[in-house]
């Protein structure tokens, strides 16, 4: 005779804990050494190579504007405004380290928005400025560069994003004022 299976045990409601008890566990504190490493790197990653394309295509289109640098040199010059860049995010993250985490708002007030957007396109705009000056290029072409880097580093993606916040929201980007 064939043993019959064991009964499944009854299904176990999940049971939050109260507010007073979640606010008192504290999440642990990421050290300033690993702050510093993700800063450093994703400032790297995120900026090296969209600065490349930019930089590539710009030397493609309108060779004038580089004064027809090769690949190779435009490859540099994204590296070095990447290393800028991730300098001041790691210059960001130790002038903030002693201040609490701020609690995430799923949407913020445009001013803020705003507010970072423009702190981070004059840092990334200022290390493009000062690469491709350093270089030698004329000041039309470092304004140039340094906007199409500005663009496409800060504007486009957060426009995007913008966008598909408001379309996951429910509404269509057109339907908002």
């Amino acid at each position: 005779m064939a043993n019959p299976a064991p009964d499944t045990p009854p299904a176990r409601r999940l049971v939050w804990a109260p507010d007073e008890v979640r606010v008192r566990v504290d999440p642990p504190r990421i050290g300033t050494g690993r702050l510093v490493t993700t800063a450093a790197l994703t400032g790297l990653v995120f900026t090296w190579p969209p600065a490349f394309l930019v930089l590539t295509a710009a030397t493609l289109a309108a060779p004038s504007l580089t004064d027809g640098a090769g690949i190779g040199t435009t490859a540099r010059w994204a590296a070095q405004i990447a290393v800028l860049v991730a300098i001041g995010a790691v210059v960001t993250v130790l002038r903030r380290r002693d201040t609490p985490p701020e609690v995430a708002d799923p949407d913020p007030a445009p001013r803020a928005v705003a507010l970072r957007v423009a702190l981070h396109a004059v840092v990334t705009g200022g290390s493009a400025a000062v690469v491709l000056a350093w270089q030698g290029l004329a000041v039309g072409q470092v304004t140039a560069l340094a906007v199409a880097l500005v663009v496409v580093l800060h504007l486009l993606p957060l426009s995007i994003a913008r966008l598909v916040s408001r379309r996951q929201a429910g509404g269509t980007a057109g339907s908002r004022p």
